[in-house]
């Protein structure tokens, strides 16, 4: 879910600086008689856009801190624990990287033309929260990983839920873990989540929450370690 939210950011980031450059060099619009200054509502339309940037990026944001709610809630698991460290720092990198991003890219709009100020207002907004999420989970140690009576929650960059209703198949190959359910659907999550001195208990609480009569349980799981 991640990659493609930011694979749409960055789509309407290269059309918004289209838009940018054709007003920020006042351009010929031929079709409409006038040029990119002189546009029509084009602070409206920056407006419009700084809107679609909040609304996707903001959306993805308000999953990020309800998941962080609800995983900090360790009273209500079976097991919970933070992340392994490997995986805290390349999610402390990512997050760090794409508000980065952020600014760079309201930086190259406000260079162009000011007109653009709403989005990059809106960029910024995003990037500190890229920046506030990641200081929290590596201070706070808001990045874990936890099992409930029904489900597995992984909380990071991403907020994962895989539930243990139609599980059939556990298995691990190349650093992912795999969840195989009914009707071919098959979920994962990085092996390195768990922690290297966790994963003895990751495993015998995985168990207790499943039905070990439905849910195979491949040898490379059983050794998981």
């Amino acid at each position: 879910m991640n990659r493609f939210i930011n694979s749409v950011l960055l789509f309407i980031a290269i059309l918004t600086l289209g838009f940018v450059v054709i007003v920020g060099k006042d351009l010929p619009i031929d079709f409409l008689r006038t040029t990119g200054q002189y546009l029509p509502y084009k602070g409206v339309a920056f407006i419009a856009i700084a809107g679609v940037f909040i609304l996707i990026g903001g959306r993805r944001s308000v999953q990020r801190w309800m998941g962080t709610a609800l995983i900090r809630k360790t009273d209500r698991y079976q097991w919970n624990v933070p992340i392994g460290k490997e995986r805290q720092s390349r999610t402390i990198f990512y997050l760090v990287l794409e508000g980065c991003f952020h600014l760079a890219i309201a930086g190259v709009f406000l260079s162009i033309t000011t007109d653009s100020l709403p989005v990059a207002i809106a960029l910024i907004f995003l990037a500190f929260d890229h920046f506030l999420y990641a200081w929290l989970g590596h201070s706070k140690k808001i990045f874990r990983i936890g099992i409930t009576k029904t489900a597995l929650v992984l909380v990071d960059r991403d907020v994962r839920i895989l539930y243990f209703s139609g599980l059939r198949k556990i298995s691990v190959q190349q650093h992912i873990l795999f969840f195989e359910y009914i009707k071919e659907l098959e979920l994962d999550i990085s092996s390195d989540a768990v922690p290297e001195d966790k994963r003895a208990e990751f495993r015998e609480a995985l168990k207790q929450q499943i039905d070990l009569d439905r849910v195979y349980l491949d040898e490379s799981f059983k050794n998981f370690n």
